[in-house]
């Protein structure tokens, strides 16, 4: 298990490294190595699991500057329901 992900070179840039996230990451395809410092073979899982969550984020933040520059007013509530219903829309078409 690793404690800290921004730990890891791939991860050491926002928002990982912000502290603004907590949770874990579960990741069972992942190779673990118990000879590296990290534990994670830097395989092709990996690296598929660095772009999907690179991906994620990408998302994340065009659909705050959708929801931003669409719906001028409402209060803030209004705009985090526009943001999730975009957010989950998004994400289902990208798979």
């Amino acid at each position: 298990m690793l404690e800290d992900i921004a730990s890891m070179d791939a991860f050491q840039r926002a928002p990982w490294n912000s502290g603004c996230l907590q949770g874990i990451v579960d990741a069972p395809f992942l190779t673990l190595t118990p000879g590296t410092r990290s534990g994670i073979l830097r395989d092709e899982q990996f690296d598929a699991l660095c772009r999907a969550l690179k991906l994620r984020y990408i998302c994340r933040l065009y659909v705050k500057e959708l929801v931003h520059s669409n719906f001028p007013g409402p209060p803030a509530e209004r705009l985090l329901e526009r943001m999730v219903e975009l957010s989950l829309y998004t994400e289902e078409h990208l798979k």
